[in-house]
């Protein structure tokens, strides 16, 4: 790796270091994440995809454009340009995303995007979720941006792995399993009754 190239990743690591060592909460450390890796970037939008089972994916944290539907998204592996991000484990980068054939047409992800790139969040041959850039222009990422995406993604994914933002998952699924086990259920007793004239049928001789 070239010196500068060196220098600027360590300012990276840096950066993202000094969010996730302050005192906010998990969630306020995944935004402040999001954002800085949006503005490094120089995208309109990031977010973050991570895996909560086998088979499903969920909108974890963003910057400022989805931040208010976080927690609010699911996306099954293979499904859309994210769920094929997770599926192949490999980066997509086109200039207009809705006119690929693995364009989702979600009501909550409606926008005005355009330019779309997706980074597979991996340590350690683990599948952690999807790392998504969007831009309101119509034309890729430069070689060197997908370079510096790639960059974003590894350190991200050193902070999902953190212990920190697994419990802040795990206690996120166990509060969801505790409302679902909170349902009452109802127990059938008996399949009805009936009333009415009953009427004797005796066999003729």
């Amino acid at each position: 790796m070239p010196q500068s190239a060196a220098n600027h990743f360590l300012k990276i690591l840096k950066s993202l270091h000094e969010i996730t060592e302050s005192n906010d909460e998990p969630q306020i450390k995944l935004q402040r994440s999001l954002q800085f890796i949006k503005e490094l970037s120089q995208s309109d939008s990031a977010a973050c995809f991570v895996l909560i089972d086998d088979k499903k994916m969920e909108l974890f944290a963003a910057s400022d454009y989805y931040r208010h539907k976080e927690h609010k998204i699911s996306i099954r592996i293979g499904e859309g340009l994210v769920g094929e991000t997770a599926l192949t484990r490999r980066i997509i980068n086109i200039a207009d995303y809705r006119a690929h054939p693995k364009f989702l047409n979600k009501p909550e992800l409606e926008n005005d995007f355009h330019a779309f790139l997706s980074i597979p969040l991996i340590r350690w041959s683990r599948l952690l979720g999807v790392l998504v850039f969007q831009r309101f222009v119509t034309e890729e990422y430069t070689p060197d941006e997908v370079e510096i995406a790639e960059t974003l993604a590894m350190s991200l994914s050193d902070i999902l792995s953190s212990d920190e933002i697994n419990n802040y998952k795990d206690s996120i699924t166990e509060k969801r399993s505790q409302v679902k086990d909170d349902r009452i259920k109802g127990l059938s007793l008996s399949k009805g009754y009936g009333i009415g004239q009953a009427v004797i049928h005796r066999r003729r001789q």
